[in-house]
């Protein structure tokens, strides 16, 4: 008994298990996908047009950026047609949006396997010519199937 114990603990310790993911990566597989929004809200109130937008997020483990490409915005959106996402400080609360650009943002974001939420204060140039975008943002998503 002693020695079928032995020999199973040593055959379930192999040289060849993966290393544990880092956290970026761990984000990046719960980020990567296609995302419907569900809820918008700018200064907390409800906003129309974004029955059909869509956020589609790239990025590949080990690299600290993601690809994002709109679908569906409407004209008044403070999100762009593209660009990219770069973890913060907490890559597991932040984001930064079009980092070095005039519509940089800081996004508090949480994300599970269906769920994603973000959170920015958009302050930059305006991306509507039509109406001001400017507030608090508030988005919910939940994953295309």
């Amino acid at each position: 008994m002693i020695l079928v114990t032995v020999v199973t603990l040593y055959t379930g310790c192999s040289k060849d298990d993966p290393a544990p993911k880092s956290d970026s990566d761990v984000q990046i597989g719960l980020l990567n996908g296609t995302w419907n929004a569900t809820e918008v809200k700018l200064d907390n109130v409800p906003q129309t047009g974004y029955d059909a937008f869509t956020l589609t997020i790239e990025g590949t483990e080990g690299q600290t950026s993601l690809d994002y490409v709109t679908s569906n915005r409407p004209e008044a959106s403070a999100w762009g047609a593209n660009g990219t996402l770069k973890f913060g400080d907490n890559v597991k609360q932040t984001l930064i949006r079009d980092e070095n650009s005039p519509t940089a943002v800081t996004i508090t974001y949480g994300v599970t396997e269906t769920t994603l939420q973000m959170e920015f204060t958009y302050s930059g140039e305006p991306i509507s010519r039509t109406k001001n975008v400017t507030g608090v943002w508030e988005f919910t998503f939940e994953k295309a199937n």
